[in-house]
């Protein structure tokens, strides 16, 4: 065990277990569970996390304290951090966490090297070999469309995956025809990409496809709420946010598409893709939607929508948190009111409101 660990890189999900690995460990050691803290660079500007550090707790005989996103960190928490490196407190376990793949450089020389670890994100192969794994775990099987569709809807990181994986599971096992019969011999039953679909659409939590929705019924209102509800549950992250809506404004271009090339509404159901994949258009509430959503944006439009997406996704990455859900839904007011037409760039929104102090929808 090291008195202080530096865990690097994209990946959550490992990064996460790692964690309850180091969890673990100390109270074997210890015989007792240690006190855990968790720490964000604006919540220790002034020290606080010093205070956990260097003094003993009443409650517990260790501390287990973390500190997430120190790539954000400015000169003087960089300064404090450093300077405990040099002398760290026996009583305390620091694990300083980032996504990103390099820290200053005196963070670097002051951990050992064993102390170190950088969790990278999984190749494409192996995030499909991680979910046909993790399904056959679960008895189900799930076919090469639906492992696909998965990848391009969840954040690409096992923790997101397993969240999500688990849901599935959970509902297709709770089918009355989950038990299959194939030639007298039971079968484990196949999770398709119509069913992956359908239950995203109709599970009762909302998410991205109930947001990409109403936005296809030009609600303003309702859009709102959706998101503001996916935000105040911890489930508004815009990375994902965006990929999701990406991805259903790119299907709905070519179900357009196909339509304006003189496609019949059933071959364009059956011919939508994206990014060269099949991305067939299961279900009459699915049609409908998307039906809708062709009937609303013109090709025009939607071309505009998904070059405005792109944008947005760079200015909240790049603004972070404080702004990302003003952008967010400023870009929704976009997409319903202006259907994607003069959408200014993102950053001069940003810049616009900064300077302007702009008031945001009600």
């Amino acid at each position: 065990m090291f008195p202080v660990y530096l865990l690097l890189g994209p990946e959550t999900g490992e990064k996460s277990q790692f964690i309850k690995t180091i969890r673990q460990e100390l109270i074997s050691s210890l015989g007792s569970t240690p006190e855990l803290h968790r720490f964000y660079p604006f919540e220790t500007e002034n020290g606080e996390i010093l205070q956990v550090l260097r003094n003993h707790s009443l409650f517990a005989s260790h501390q287990l304290v973390l500190l997430s996103q120190i790539e954000t960190l400015n000169a003087s928490v960089t300064a404090m951090i450093t300077s405990y490196l040099e002398k760290p407190s026996s009583a305390s376990t620091l694990i300083l966490i980032s996504s990103e793949t390099k820290v200053p450089r005196k963070f670097d020389s002051l951990i050992p090297k064993e102390a170190k670890k950088v969790f990278w994100e999984m190749f494409e192969n192996k995030k499909q070999e991680w979910l046909i794994s993790y399904f056959r775990k679960q008895q189900l099987d799930i076919t090469d469309e639906a492992v696909v569709l998965i990848l391009e809807l969840v954040e690409n990181n096992t923790a997101d995956l397993r969240i999500t994986c688990s849901q599935f599971a959970s509902y297709f096992l709770s089918r009355p025809e989950s038990e299959t019969e194939n030639q007298g011999r039971r079968t484990l039953p196949e999770i398709t990409e119509a069913e992956v679909e359908q239950f995203i659409y109709h599970s009762r939590k909302e998410n991205v496809f109930s947001l990409f929705a109403a936005v296809t019924e030009g609600s303003l209102k309702r859009s709102l709420e959706i998101y503001r509800t996916l935000l105040y549950s911890g489930e508004g992250e815009p990375v994902p946010l965006f990929a999701g809506l990406l991805w259903q404004f790119r299907r709905l271009f070519s179900f357009s598409s196909l339509l304006d090339e003189g496609a019949s509404e059933s071959e364009a159901f059956s011919g939508a893709s994206v990014m060269g994949k099949s991305a067939r258009i299961f279900g009459r509430n699915n049609q409908g939607i998307y039906r809708s959503g062709a009937n609303l944006y013109s090709l025009r439009e939607i071309g505009l929508i998904i070059a405005a997406i792109g944008n947005y996704d760079a200015a909240v990455r790049e603004y972070g948190t404080v702004m990302q859900s003003i952008l967010i839904e400023k870009f929704l007011y976009f997409c319903i009111v202006n259907k994607g037409r003069k959408i200014r760039p993102a950053a001069d929104f940003f810049t616009s409101y900064r300077t302007n102090s702009l008031t945001l929808l009600p």
